[in-house]
């Protein structure tokens, strides 16, 4: 299935508006913590939506880091008013059910084509020749990662570039 661009657009302004509503104008009476998350992230933690990522099978220890950074102002993004709200006992509750939750396997094309290729030696090998680590040196040859890394196997493929790209920038530096 193709998507149109006035899809996209679409899906984009919907988006935004939706952001524009403040994290506190959801009514979470009587709902655990992990409840509200999976207003984007799913209750399962298995994002269909490659703007959320996937929590599902996360290490706990690393949603907690994030959280604690969204409700800082250390890491920025549209988690930050959702976080601020969170105490502390709330983020380890969230970090132990979605750590714990099943990874759904996503559906990936079965062949392997260049791009794929060369991202796959960029992770296992890094590149030398741009000083760039192997990212199995951190999150493991599987990409499962540990304690505060965090796992990157089956993650959505466009929030992982998007991530790299704020990196890069030096937009998010946790």
């Amino acid at each position: 299935m193709k998507i149109t661009f006035k899809a996209k657009v679409l899906f984009i302004v919907m988006v935004c508006i939706s952001m524009t509503a403040s994290a506190g104008t959801i009514d979470t009476v009587g709902q655990a913590p992990y409840e509200q998350c999976g207003y984007c992230h799913e209750y399962d933690g298995n994002s269909k939506m490659p703007l959320y990522p996937r929590l599902a099978g996360q290490n706990k220890h690393y949603i907690e880091k994030q959280l604690r950074d969204f409700r800082v102002g250390k890491r920025k993004g549209t988690m930050q008013a959702t976080a601020e709200m969170l105490t502390d006992e709330d983020i380890k509750v969230v970090a132990n059910y979605f750590s714990q939750q099943k990874v759904v396997l996503q559906n990936r094309a079965s062949s392997m084509n260049k791009e794929n290729e060369m991202a796959k030696d960029l992770f296992i090998n890094g590149d030398k020749s741009r000083n760039l680590q192997a990212c199995a040196t951190c999150h493991g040859q599987s990409g499962m990662g540990l304690t505060v890394i965090p796992r990157l196997a089956d993650q959505h493929e466009s929030y992982l570039h998007q991530q790299l790209l704020a990196f890069k920038a030096g937009e998010r530096t946790n």
